[in-house]
């Protein structure tokens, strides 16, 4: 039986058009050769192309369950000038490539750079920094009992402690006007009792200093609600928001002040008196 007679025979059997019309383009092609037309069986018989030998896209079928109507032309893969289904490129492997010839950067011969030996840098040493010293030196507590005098009047006083304010039996601080470039005890003793107006000292709401020996700094202690602005203006500065009241009683924690406590006031004659 001849190729004609055969192709003939499958296309009427299977009934399908296009079937006899593929076998007819086989039939006509005078290049068709016995694996071609094996090709050509499992197209009309399966309903696709795929596998099927090709040249182009144009002889693939494009149909049936599986669509494989791509031809493979890329030299080198699998399923070379075959129909291929492209849809997921499951059959288009391309080739692995060559490995590079070029070889390995060879490591550098440049010593590692040396540490900075410039002079100038200090070496590390093992000794601590010593702490610094928040006590107040001498020379600021001059007097630790000191006992100004005006218009006849002797004010003492008692310094009550160092790096403490001085505050009432709440623990509250009081409210003061401030003088600055103060040196000593002394001299902050000095200027609440003799630099400010008479009124502050004899008022009864006059209860003491707070000495700040790193700033220099001299704080005349009132009752709150004492100072305004008619007394106030012998001062270099005013803090009224403190709320402590009557004899001081107790000292709170502050850096670098001194509590100067007022425990009395008496007539110099008295105390020459009792001397």
């Amino acid at each position: 039986m001849n190729v004609k007679a055969l192709f003939l025979m499958l296309a009427v059997a299977a009934g399908h058009g296009a079937a006899a019309s593929a076998s007819n383009e086989a039939v006509d092609s005078a290049d068709l050769t016995a694996a071609a037309f094996e090709d050509e069986l499992a197209a009309v018989t399966e309903g696709n192309s795929c596998n099927r030998r090709c040249r182009n896209n144009s002889d693939c079928f494009t149909g049936g369950f599986v669509e494989c109507g791509t031809c493979n032309l890329v030299h080198g893969t699998q399923n070379f000038q075959r129909c291929i289904d492209t849809s997921n490129n499951r059959n288009t492997r391309r080739p692995t490539r060559r490995p590079t010839r070029r070889p390995t950067p060879r490591p550098t011969r440049r010593p590692t750079p040396r540490p900075n030996n410039n002079r100038n840098t200090r070496r590390p040493t093992n000794r601590p920094t010593p702490r610094p010293n928040n006590r107040p030196t001498r020379s600021c507590v001059d007097d630790e009992r000191p006992r100004p005098v005006r218009d006849g009047q002797r004010f003492r006083f008692n310094v009550d402690g160092t790096n403490v304010q001085c505050a009432d039996s709440r623990d509250r601080v009081y409210e003061y006007g401030q003088s600055n470039n103060i040196d000593n005890v002394s001299a902050c003793a000095e200027f609440c009792v003799n630099d400010v107006q008479a009124s502050l000292v004899n008022g009864g709401s006059f209860r003491g200093f707070d000495m700040n020996c790193q700033q220099r700094t001299c704080r005349c202690l009132y009752d709150a609600g004492t100072l305004n602005s008619r007394n106030s203006n012998r001062f270099d500065r005013t803090n009224r928001n403190p709320t402590g009241r009557n004899s001081i009683a107790n000292t709170v924690g502050a850096q670098n002040f001194i509590c100067g406590n007022l425990v009395g006031a008496e007539l110099v004659e008295d105390a020459v008196a009792e001397a």
